[in-house]
């Protein structure tokens, strides 16, 4: 079983990381290989909306993108961690979300694999919801949602949470429901019916729609 931890903050080591790296830890000791990958580390750049990855199939972009999304599919499982940023998911996450296009459309990038949410605030207006965003991600993709965790830092140069006796609680529980998920291989019968009945038409629908401008997307979803 291997783990790939993202933690989207600007500042490396930070809280957000710590709690993502509080989860890892946990599920290597359930004897998971993990892996965490510092967006603070990478260069990573915008989405420049060119849309090749939906008419060719790859993206143009050369950047620390392409060896972290390589890890994520080669992946089990997925936490995604991020600050919580003026009430959202941080820029460095979003991009990540951005440049994951094609994951989105493909539908099948993450199939069969699991994915949760860590968001840290400094208020805990919205914090839970930036970690629900985050913990749809590998749904979006194919894959299911297991679950997520919010916390709210006592300071930003603090390294400890409020009422962190709970937090770390609430850690654990996740991550044991999380390697359970993996472990098990666990399906999530409303989840797969969503997807089915709801997201996946309207993109098949689009795709088979442009041929002319989205030929590798039309010829993808030609041979489902």
């Amino acid at each position: 079983m291997k783990i790939v931890g993202i933690s989207a903050s600007g500042r490396r080591d930070g809280n957000t990381s710590r709690l993502v790296r509080y989860i890892m830890n946990k599920m290597s000791e359930y004897g998971a290989e993990s892996e965490m990958i510092e967006a603070a580390d990478m260069d990573l750049r915008f989405c420049t909306a060119c849309e090749n990855c939906m008419s060719k199939g790859f993206c143009v972009i050369d950047d620390g993108y392409r060896p972290a999304m390589e890890k994520i599919k080669a992946a089990d499982g997925i936490i995604l961690g991020s600050p919580n940023y003026s009430f959202n998911m941080s820029a460095q996450m979003k991009t990540l979300f951005d440049r994951s296009h094609m994951l989105l459309y493909y539908m099948r990038a993450l199939r069969g694999k699991y994915g949760i949410g860590v968001s840290v605030g400094g208020h805990p207006y919205r914090t839970d919801l930036v970690a629900k965003m985050l913990s749809q991600g590998a749904w979006l993709c194919g894959g299911y949602t297991v679950g997520r965790i919010c916390a709210v830092s006592r300071d930003r140069d603090d390294r400890e949470f409020l009422d962190a006796e709970k937090v770390y609680a609430n850690a654990d529980a996740l991550a044991l429901k999380f390697y359970k998920a993996i472990n098990g291989k666990k399906r999530y019968f409303f989840q797969n019916m969503l997807r089915k009945f709801t997201l996946e038409p309207a993109l098949r629908r689009m795709a088979m729609s442009k041929k002319e401008k989205y030929p590798f997307l039309y010829d993808f979803y030609g041979k489902l």
